[in-house]
């Protein structure tokens, strides 16, 4: 896994809000020390990042969009981002579903996203998912 820094948000995006509170919840229980951010529309996020782009120092250090929301749904969001910041964006983006679809993996990374992950289904998974971004855990 990829590793961030520690000093700036790491920011989910997801219209479900228990999808939100069970990140949220995991996160804190990870080894990254990072700020939390999260967003329960994709059109919030989108606003964020337009105001944050002028301060790289808001920027965030991660964002995860949850591929399936509404009224604007994760793989818009991502093209959006993409389209701010140029092909490559200054902080990964992961794609997060509870999907296995081969055809979301494909446009995830078509479309510039660092990677696509499955939701983990557990507290466990979740945490250990967090734990894969924090530096000293990343391998040389």
């Amino acid at each position: 896994m990829l590793s961030i820094p520690e000093i700036r948000d790491v920011v989910m995006v997801d219209d479900h809000e228990g999808d939100i509170q069970i990140a949220r919840l995991c996160f804190a229980k990870s080894r990254l020390s990072n700020p939390w951010c999260a967003f329960n529309d994709g059109r919030q996020y989108l606003s964020h990042l337009q105001i944050a782009r002028s301060s790289p120092e808001t920027l965030p250090s991660l964002v995860l969009l949850d591929i399936n929301m509404r009224p604007i749904d994760g793989f818009q969001c991502l093209e959006r981002t993409v389209q701010l910041f140029g092909s490559e964006p200054p902080f990964p983006i992961v794609m997060l579903t509870h999907s296995d679809r081969d055809a979301d993996r494909h446009r995830a990374r078509d479309l510039g996203a660092t990677a696509l992950y499955t939701k983990p289904n557990t507290i466990a998974d979740y945490v250990a998912f967090f734990d894969g971004f924090a530096p000293e855990l990343v391998e040389a």
